[in-house]
């Protein structure tokens, strides 16, 4: 029924309020991210989105679940951050705040090496 990738499918869904962006995001088709819904909509019996012509939003079921799923995303990434650590591999993210002009002509140079 949930699995890692549909879990990052609602919550791509849900960050964007758009099936197509969400599909985008996530590098699947649009009617990839269809089936992928459908199919736990099935297997739930219940829905998890309102679709209307300018997007999508959660149902107050889905409301209930999301916290939940995040918090597996979360513990996913948490996990596969100890292996990389136990493994001698240094993972995190980094901020930068930048100025846009210094961000296009220098950061992104940068950020490549």
């Amino acid at each position: 029924m949930f699995d890692i990738k549909t879990c990052e499918v609602i919550v791509a869904i849900e960050k964007t309020g758009n099936l197509t962006k969400a599909a985008q995001m996530l590098g699947y088709t649009q009617p990839g991210i269809s089936n992928i819904v459908r199919s736990l909509e099935e297997a739930l019996g219940f829905p998890l989105f309102y679709r209307a012509h300018q997007g999508v939003s959660l149902t107050p079921e889905a409301q209930l679940l999301l916290p939940e799923i995040k918090a597996v995303l979360a513990g996913v990434k948490s996990l596969e951050q100890t292996v990389d650590s136990i493994n001698g591999i240094k993972v995190g993210s980094l901020s930068v705040g930048s100025y846009s002009s210094t961000s296009m002509h220098y950061l992104s140079k940068w950020i490549e090496h």
